[in-house]
């Protein structure tokens, strides 16, 4: 690995980690040190939610219910913060229209 950094001097250098697949697993500091610039993780946080998933669904499915899932899933604050809910309401207030709220059902 550290023979491709070295022979494109210059060039930003960008390392793909997957678990499971053939580029071993190092760290953001090995990488670095290898002369790596950018290190994408994107499949572990989409194989994270799909384990997330499985596991909310599978209590929702033995237990019929969503009573046990609080410590499955995120609180409600944190997705409105995760969405930018409260800066979405500010756009809207902003931009737009008396028309174009009246419209929607918004109330001024």
């Amino acid at each position: 690995m550290k023979a491709i950094t070295s022979s494109l001097q210059g060039i930003p250098q960008l390392i793909n980690l997957v678990e499971g697949a053939k580029t071993p697993l190092i760290s953001l500091k090995e990488a670095k040190d290898l002369g790596y610039q950018i290190v994408l993780c994107a499949n572990t946080a989409l194989r994270a939610s799909i384990q997330g998933m499985k596991q909310a669904l599978s209590i929702l499915h033995a237990d019929g219910s969503q009573k046990n899932l609080n410590e499955a899933i995120c609180s409600w604050e944190d997705r409105q913060k995760l969405f930018k809910l409260s800066q979405i309401n500010e756009w809207e207030e902003k931009y737009l229209s008396i028309e174009a709220k009246e419209e929607a059902g918004i109330p001024e």
